[in-house]
């Protein structure tokens, strides 16, 4: 007998400014036997973060907007990160991104966030090898195409928050509230819909 389990995306990488707030989509979990969610944030500015991103998942047991109820809230990585230029064309598919260096960048299993012009193409990649100042070997295939007017940045967060089977709807709220680095985030959410 196979499990079902469905994957799919809450809220798409989007740029929250610094002292911006984003609030993430109501997603209904009321027909699902358990459902996880994926956070992932990551700088886009060279800056220090005083604090790193408050974020906070509330979940609802009913449909009355005033039964939100906090599950869990934390703080995304403080301090500031390196970054690189992407130096050339980097096709989805492949392994190889093409960098203008690779000081800072050179540390085997660490991730980095691709920061594409369309914010929507942007992803993490995590490091499985490299060619001093020319590129970076990812662990796995790259799932966009990068041009060479895209950033990479350290440091970039992943969560995995379970949510209660007793839930009926989720959102997920990140506050930025550094004064000066801008950041991204993205959301998706794991099903398992069927037994």
């Amino acid at each position: 007998m196979a499990i079902g389990k469905s994957e799919s995306n809450i809220d798409g990488w989007e740029v929250i400014t610094a002292a911006g707030l984003r609030l993430g989509a109501d997603h209904d979990v009321s027909a699902v036997y358990q459902a996880v969610l994926a956070i992932a944030v990551a700088r886009v500015e060279a800056v220090a973060h005083a604090n790193g991103a408050l974020i906070t998942v509330e979940v609802r047991f009913g449909t009355n907007d005033a039964g939100w109820r906090i599950l869990t809230a934390f703080r995304s990585t403080k301090g500031t990160v390196s970054t690189i230029d992407v130096d050339a064309s980097s096709a989805s598919g492949g392994t190889t991104l093409s960098v203008s260096a690779t000081a800072n960048f050179e540390t085997l299993n660490d991730k980095y966030f691709v920061k594409d012009n369309t914010i929507s193409s942007s992803e993490i990649v995590r490091n499985n090898g490299f060619s001093s100042n020319d590129f970076i070997t990812t662990l796995d295939n790259l799932d966009q195409t990068h041009a060479n007017t895209a950033d990479v940045y350290t440091k970039p967060d992943e969560f995995v928050i379970a949510i209660p089977d007793a839930a009926s709807t989720v959102r997920v709220i990140i506050w930025n509230d550094d004064a000066d680095c801008d950041i991204a985030t993205k959301t998706d959410i794991i099903k398992l819909t069927g037994i």
